[in-house]
């Protein structure tokens, strides 16, 4: 797993432009992240500032998925806090989980990169996983643990956004746009797979809206220099590094 930092703050202001929690819940719970180096959704929904249910429909969304209205929603709570593990591209807890086979995971990536679609949207299209493991993955991936299955889940294709975030390889001296997506954490996803498989100098993350473009996440030899002289345990702990946020309320 490449060094690079998971960028918690924007997850958090997605959750605060939805209105499932305010500015000050928030704050405290990346002050909590550094301090813990839990995982943002797990400490939000420990200290009640949102419900799992609430969590794991912004996360599924953000996977390709949604829930179809039903009285029986996945029930996620927050693991113990000393439970917690390094977060991981939702690919890679597919294959720890037996969920699917590397060769699986390899080729639904390629797809990904050529068309721009959601990773766990391809993985249900072809047969590879079915949507109920895709949302127990999610779940994991984001510190919790989950209580109650979801009994209808649909993989969704991709529909237009308002705002598009942009993957850019900058490793070379002409940069290149590697993907698109109107998620951001299916662009992170694929960024960390895309160090591992490309081990690309500097990679960044766009976020486009109209004509406004802001940087919202970055790695390049100065984020690998910078974790080289840490703690072993926070060199595995992806957490929020706010010199690395520069996106809004950042």
């Amino acid at each position: 797993m490449t060094k690079a930092d998971f960028p918690w703050r924007p997850l958090g202001e997605h959750l605060v432009e939805r209105g499932f929690i305010d500015r000050s819940e928030l704050e405290a719970a990346l002050a909590e992240q550094q301090r813990s180096g839990r995982k943002l959704g797990e400490i939000l929904v420990a200290a009640g500032a949102l419900t799992g249910s609430q969590l794991t429909r912004v996360l599924l969304e953000h996977a390709g998925l949604r829930l179809e209205d039903s009285h029986t929603e996945p029930a996620a709570v927050a693991t113990r806090p000393e439970s917690h593990e390094p977060w991981r591209p939702l690919g890679r807890v597919l294959v720890d989980r037996g969920a699917i086979a590397e060769a699986e995971l390899e080729e639904a990536l390629h797809v990904q990169r050529e068309t721009g679609r959601r990773l766990g949207e391809i993985l249900v299209e072809r047969g590879y996983a079915t949507a109920q493991a895709l949302v127990s993955a999610v779940i994991e991936q984001h510190g919790l643990e989950e209580e109650t299955p979801a009994a209808a889940v649909v993989a969704t294709p991709t529909t237009g956004h308002e705002e598009t975030y942009q993957v850019e390889d900058h490793g070379s001296e002409e940069a290149r746009v590697v993907f698109r997506t109107g998620a951001f954490l299916d662009a992170v996803d694929f960024a960390f797979e895309y160090l591992e498989a490309e081990s690309t100098e500097r990679l960044r993350i766009f976020r486009l809206l109209g004509r406004k473009r802001e940087e919202v996440w970055s790695y390049g030899p100065e984020t690998a220099a910078e974790t080289e002289g840490e703690p072993h345990d926070l060199l595995e702990v992806y957490g929020y590094d706010v010199l690395r946020w520069r996106g809004p309320g950042g």
